[in-house]
């Protein structure tokens, strides 16, 4: 169901990473997709992450980002492996809505 919604409409797609009570960054990728993430998480896995997460203030508005989810998908999965929260097990073994 969820896949369905963001083929029609990807604005409407948020997705939540666990624990989500302390997600402090949300990004806004190029096609519509909100990720509710963990600076701290982005930071260690990446160190390109966290030298521009270092002047992003923690809980402010949504960060735009130029990548698309499909773009950003690996990394947000290697970085979350048991992908975000509520997503039908479906999307969870296809990677997320993965296309083809």
């Amino acid at each position: 169901m969820e896949e369905a919604a963001a083929e029609g409409n990807p604005g409407s797609q948020e997705l939540h990473f666990e624990p989500t009570g302390f997600t402090d960054l949300v990004i806004r990728t190029s096609d519509g997709y909100t990720l509710h993430v963990h600076k701290i998480v982005l930071g260690r896995g990446c160190t390109v992450w966290k030298d521009m997460l270092t002047t992003v203030p923690s809980g402010g508005e949504a960060v735009g980002v130029e990548e698309s989810w499909e773009q950003l998908r690996p990394l947000i999965l290697f970085l979350y492996p048991e992908g975000a929260q509520g997503a039908p097990a479906k999307q969870f073994a296809d990677g997320w809505g993965s296309s083809g």
